[in-house]
């Protein structure tokens, strides 16, 4: 016997069917329970375990027992395929439900949402290469600037480009979207006193200002110096690491004994924030 097909047009379901429908398959469970119950009970008769039951003058032979499990074993496989009946027909039921309830018209727009998620930029250049710096004309102003070899870039915030081509050195980096970036630059030096600092110079304007914080110094020999600042940039700002004392001419080192090679200077910049906002 096939299960009876639940109909899944709207205009022939009803949800009040649809329910006696459930509900008849339940009972049906109930009863179930109730048949397997029974033949539990079935084997402890059988056997003297079911309490309140007589005592036999003797027991039951094997083939008495053999006819007993084969008749419970037969009444659980009907219990079985039933169960599996009504599984079928629960499973179109509840498939069919989804008919009963009209999904209803589209709703007003809701509010705008939060702003997306900021996604940070950052660059770090380097380079392993001597370099001679002359002092700047001026005591702290902007003179010569720091050049480098390689890079690490990351986002869409900063970008640091080699000069002739591709096969020169980086003189700068460029900053591509205004907001707030930390910067962080070292410098391994020969000579003794010596000062520097970070420089922005804007498009259109070639004298660059000093970033407030960034300008570092010593009164040492083969010293490496480091500094560090968080400042607001504009977009199409480049950023550039220059010496700013007017002492005397003196060269990056990048060695130590036994030709140990070092990193001769490095800045690394992170985007922060994205705007003053």
């Amino acid at each position: 016997m096939s299960t009876p097909e639940t109909p899944t047009s709207r205009d022939q379901i009803t949800c009040d069917a649809i329910g006696q429908i459930i509900a008849s398959i339940a009972m049906s469970e109930a009863a179930l329970s109730h048949v397997i119950n029974a033949e539990g009970e079935k084997i402890q008769y059988a056997l003297g375990a079911l309490p309140g039951s007589p005592t036999f003058d003797r027991a039951p032979s094997i083939e008495q027992l053999l006819d007993f499990n084969k008749s419970v074993k037969d009444n659980i496989s009907a219990v079985s395929v039933s169960q599996a009946l009504l599984l079928s027909k629960l499973s179109a039921a509840i498939g069919a439900y989804e008919y009963c309830y009209d999904s209803g018209s589209v709703g007003p727009t809701g509010p705008t949402g939060p702003p997306g998620e900021f996604r940070t930029s950052f660059c770090f250049v380097w380079t392993d290469q001597m370099q001679s710096l002359q002092p700047a004309a001026v005591a702290n102003s902007m003179g010569p600037q720091v050049f480098f070899t390689d890079k690490v870039v990351e986002g869409t915030g900063l970008s640091a480009l080699h000069g002739n081509g591709g096969l020169g050195v980086i003189s700068q980096i460029d900053v591509l979207e205004s907001g707030f970036y930390s910067i962080r630059w070292e410098i391994y030096k020969t000579g003794y006193d010596s000062a520097f600092a970070l420089f922005l110079t804007s498009q259109g304007s070639p004298n660059g200002s000093m970033i407030p914080g960034s300008n570092y110094g010593a009164m040492a020999h083969d010293e490496k110096y480091s500094g560090q600042a968080i400042t607001y940039i504009e977009e199409g700002s480049a950023l550039t690491l220059n010496r700013i004392d007017d002492l005397y001419t003196q060269s990056t080192l990048n060695q130590i004994g036994g030709n140990t090679i070092l990193t001769a200077a490095s800045i690394v910049v992170t985007k922060e924030k994205a705007s003053e906002a």
